[in-house]
């Protein structure tokens, strides 16, 4: 295992982004810029317009929109969890798009995963605004997280307090 920083840039719904296990050290951040809805080329469309038809004359099932809307959903899902594996591993993770905190928005509080959810307090009526932070707020969110997590991490490792001290100074 290397010791340093690195950065792995993915597009939704590659191997990347869904099919790669990097739990632990193998990476500790996830920033998702946008959220991914299909591009409407004809497929897209006729279904959209089969599953609205359905919907409709069923009286049940996902209409054209909701079926539209959690394919994006689900990517963006499968990309914030390539942070956090397991239980005992942590990361931070960034939604970057105006839409998450646009005033009246229930997007976060449909459609992020449940384990985000409830670490972040967001509520079936939890709106777009209450959840918009500004860059210096991450930024000191972010180092709050990193120093917490590294005395854990390093108190998990056995190591003795002397060292302990001495590398949460570096």
């Amino acid at each position: 295992q290397r010791e340093g920083a690195s950065v792995l840039f993915c597009v939704y719904r590659s191997t990347s982004s869904e099919g790669v296990s990097l739990s632990d050290n193998a990476a500790r951040g996830v920033v998702c810029v946008g959220i991914p809805y299909p591009p409407l080329e004809a497929a897209v469309s006729l279904k959209k317009e089969y599953n609205k038809a359905a919907a409709a004359r069923l009286g049940m099932g996902l209409d054209g929109e909701t079926w539209y809307k959690l394919g994006a959903f689900r990517a963006i899902n499968q990309a914030l969890g390539r942070a956090i594996r397991h239980r005992r591993d942590f990361g931070a993770v960034a939604l970057i798009d105006s839409r998450w905190t646009a005033r009246g928005s229930l997007r976060a509080a449909r459609y992020l995963p449940r384990w985000l959810r409830n670490l972040e307090g967001i509520g079936e009526g939890t709106r777009g605004e209450h959840l918009e932070r500004t860059f210096d707020q991450i930024r000191d969110l972010l180092e709050r997280h990193c120093r917490a997590n590294r005395r854990a991490l390093i108190a998990a490792e056995g190591e003795p307090a002397r060292q302990v001290r001495a590398r949460l100074t570096e």
